[in-house]
């Protein structure tokens, strides 16, 4: 079962997967009980910490994976695979017929990546793990050279809009829509986007880069808006080429006033829907060597959000092997953003190190590109944060906002940056504005952890509760949420819950006081918040204010 849960693209499995591939020769209550009691065997040996299971998730969390580590691309598997490539899971054998299909179709991919690595001609060691100073990534060094070595990134092909209506007014608004998606798309920086609202609609005689033709694209968009009497229905679809497969779609009515459909901000919400869509395709059905750079970028932002400091390590070194690749301004970003989670989660040893990162990383990423709201979002947060230069942050967060103020990123650095300076309540509605846009988004965890640290400071502490319920369903261990939830207990009077999560607390982080928590060095957003965590842990009786 490790084995299954680690092989997978975000080390997650779901229940119903691993019951029907496990005991798929047994009843389904009797599966499932199996499956219970198997699951709680190796929390046991391995500790809860590393095996999470969260509604019908198994996940595991803080470990590394060798297999996964060896076929990174640039990894020293070359070396390794240069004897006899080994059997994967050697000996391993479950008298399950689906294991065993599963077991053949992952060796046959796991033999197929061997070959690949092993044809390649980089030398072994070439993107060894990163050390603990910062670096520049090589493509940052490399120059033209680099752009020879870059795979092509996936695309998304944004067709006309089809309007089923007399009002040229929703045809803007259709027009709208196609025209946030590609730029959310492209900021994402996963995708290239091809639009073919002013051409024929036919993919033939398509422009080349760099003398190369260039393919059509994997994945069409089609938006359309059909008006039903007082209603207007707004559709999106996503459809796979080649197969002309759906692989999403979802439809919206509202009344048909284009003043209230833009006003209710739906539109945007929507639009970042279909491209978290559009990304998980990319996570499960891109090809390994075609969309290399665009994969290693969005499973390293998945491990950044993982929390623990071996996801965090390896995400570090996929971010710059991305870079290396194709030198996006959006991995100098989300690689800034790692220094603020070692720094929030407390990791040790890495306070000034992250300083000079966070440092280094701005510095590269406004020189490169400074039009990526995404990017500007990212930087924002590690410079309030990380560096607590306040004046740069509000620049950058600012510049996101105003390029794209429809990004979920944004809001949240506006969020955090209003914390730490002490606009409780602004920072307050913009976590919020920032959940309804990343509602969608594997990351809502963390958007709506802001809206519960927020809600905690400005005093709505049944609301702060509810939030971090949330939160703690998905990422259990998530500190900042942890702190904050505690006091709100505490200061709402429930003291058993209180005291429940200082227990959990203690677990995580080892000799909690009231003196630790004023350190300069503690990973709080102000004051307000310290003095409001210092009064319900003493509410809760759990910690003695100092003498």
């Amino acid at each position: 079962m490790i084995a299954m849960v680690a092989l997978s693209e975000h080390g997650e499995r779901s229940r119903a997967w691993l019951q029907s591939r496990l005991w798929s020769d047994r009843p389904a209550a009797q599966g499932s009980a199996s499956l219970r009691q198997e699951l709680s065997r190796l929390r046991r040996g391995i500790g809860s910490r590393h095996l999470v299971t969260v509604s019908d998730r198994v996940m595991l969390r803080d470990v590394r994976v060798d297999v996964l580590d060896m076929v990174e691309p640039g990894s020293v598997a070359a070396s390794f695979i240069a004897a006899e490539v080994p059997e994967l899971l050697e000996g391993l054998e479950i008298r399950d017929e689906e294991f065993e299909d599963w077991l053949r179709l992952e060796r046959s991919h796991w033999s197929e990546r061997i070959e690949a690595l092993a044809s390649r001609e980089e030398p072994p060691g070439a993107h060894a793990d990163p050390p603990a100073a910062p670096r520049v990534p090589a493509a940052a060094r490399a120059g033209a050279h680099a752009a020879i070595l870059v795979p092509r990134r996936p695309t998304l092909g944004i067709m006309p809009c089809i309007v089923r209506s007399e009002r040229p007014q929703l045809t803007t608004i259709g027009e709208m829509i196609c025209d946030l998606a590609a730029k959310m798309a492209l900021e994402n920086g996963y995708f290239g986007v091809f639009d073919f609202r002013d051409l024929s609609g036919s993919f033939s005689g398509l422009p080349s880069e760099a003398g190369n033709p260039v393919d059509g694209p994997d994945l069409l968009l089609s938006v359309r808006l059909s008006e039903i009497g007082a209603m207007l229905e707004i559709a999106l679809a996503l459809r796979a080429v080649g197969t002309n497969r759906v692989v999403w779609t979802q439809s919206y009515a509202a009344e048909a006033s284009e003043e209230s459909l833009l006003s209710a901000g739906k539109i945007p919400e929507f639009v970042n829907q279909a491209i978290e869509a559009s990304e998980l395709w990319l996570s499960r059905n891109s090809e390994d060597e075609k969309h290399c750079a665009a994969r290693l970028t969005l499973s390293a932002a998945h491990r950044a959000f993982c929390l623990g400091n071996m996801d965090l390590a390896l995400a570090q070194s996929q971010l710059e092997a991305a870079f290396d690749l194709d030198g996006s301004v959006v991995q100098l970003g989300w690689l800034a953003f790692l220094e603020c989670v070692r720094v929030g989660e407390g990791h040790p040893q890495q306070s000034k190190s992250s300083i000079e990162r966070v440092r280094m990383l701005t510095a590269k990423a406004l020189q490169e590109d400074r039009g990526n709201s995404l990017t500007l979002a990212l930087l924002g947060h590690a410079n309030a944060f990380v560096l607590r230069d306040y004046a740069v942050a509000e620049d950058l967060v600012a510049e996101s906002l105003r390029i794209n103020p429809h990004r979920a990123a944004g809001w949240d650095a506006r969020a955090m940056l209003n914390f730490y300076t002490g606009d409780l309540e602004d920072g307050y509605l913009a976590a919020q504005r920032a959940r309804a846009l990343g509602r969608f988004s594997p990351y809502a965890f963390w958007y709506e952890a802001s809206c519960g640290i927020g809600a905690s400071m400005v005093g709505r502490h049944a609301e702060a509760i509810r939030h971090g319920s949330l939160v703690l369903a998905q990422r259990p261990d998530f500190k900042p949420m942890i702190r904050h939830m505690l006091a709100s207990f505490a200061l709402q009077g429930e003291m058993a819950e209180a005291q429940k999560l200082y227990r959990h607390w203690q677990v995580l982080e080892e000799d909690i006081s009231i003196a630790k928590l004023r350190d300069a060095g503690y990973p709080l957003p102000n004051p307000d918040s310290i003095a409001m965590i210092e009064r319900g842990l003493i509410r809760a009786g759990v910690a003695l204010a100092p003498a």
